[in-house]
Formats: C-alpha cells, structure tokens, sequence
C-alpha cells in the first residue's frame, strides 16, 4: 500500500493506493462502487493494475483531479472518482477515459481511495479485502 497527502487551499486530503489481488467479484464491485463511497464517505477508484508500478504519476493525477474537482471553471463532473479516471487517462472524454482505466473482465487492479483521513482509507482496504 502506498499512502500520500493532498493539500488544496486548506483542505488536506489523504490517498491511498493498494492492489487488488485475484479478485473474483472485480466487476461486481465496480457495479456497486457508488453505494460503497457513500457507506464509507471516501471516493474510490478502481484502475488498472498496471498503473501500479507509476508512484509518481498515481500522485499527479490524484493532485491534480482534486483541485480540479474544488475548482469550478476546470472541474469536469460532479464526482470526484471520475474526475481521477480522466486525469489518469489524459483524455477530457470521460467514455475514453473510463475504457482506458477501468478493468473490465478482470480479476486484478488497483484501488484509489481518497478521504480526509487515512483511518477511512484503511477501513475501505479492510471494506474490499485487499492484499496489501
């Protein structure tokens, strides 16, 4: 698991980065992603797994989503997950963006989680069973 902070103005986010190992259900749980981010208040993505090895760029991207997602003129959408997945992507076009990211027919990837503190993101971890 890799953890970072995000500072936009002076909110401070937590994110989390962990991998999702041989999981049977992976299509299952990005059908009920939304009704996981609202039981556990953190926003979650699930990405490719290949992008794991990219430290670096993950932050990037989940810095630069956060404060477009704060910031009204750049923001794309109205959640903050798919704002990841597009800069992830590099694409404007949230249809590209999503088929480029997310695993489909998959039993492996990596989960984004970002929340206010890093005790939400350990409890979505626990939440999808992942091995860290």
């Amino acid at each position: 698991m890799f953890n970072f902070s995000i500072q936009f103005n002076d909110k401070k986010f937590q994110a989390s980065i962990a991998y999702l190992k041989q999981c049977s259900n992976l299509d299952k749980l990005l059908e009920e992603i939304q009704k996981i981010e609202k039981t556990l208040q953190a926003t979650i993505v699930i990405a490719r797994k290949e992008l794991g090895m990219f430290r670096r760029f993950l932050q990037i991207a989940c810095t630069n989503a956060v404060e477009d997602f704060h910031d009204v003129n750049k923001r794309i959408t109205k959640r903050l997950s798919i704002e990841i997945i597009v800069n992830l992507a590099g694409t404007r076009q949230i249809n590209d963006a999503i088929n480029k990211i997310v695993p489909r027919g998959e039993n492996e990837g990596i989960a984004i989680i970002v929340s206010e503190s890093l005790e939400k993101n350990r409890d979505v971890i626990k939440f999808l069973e992942i091995s860290s």
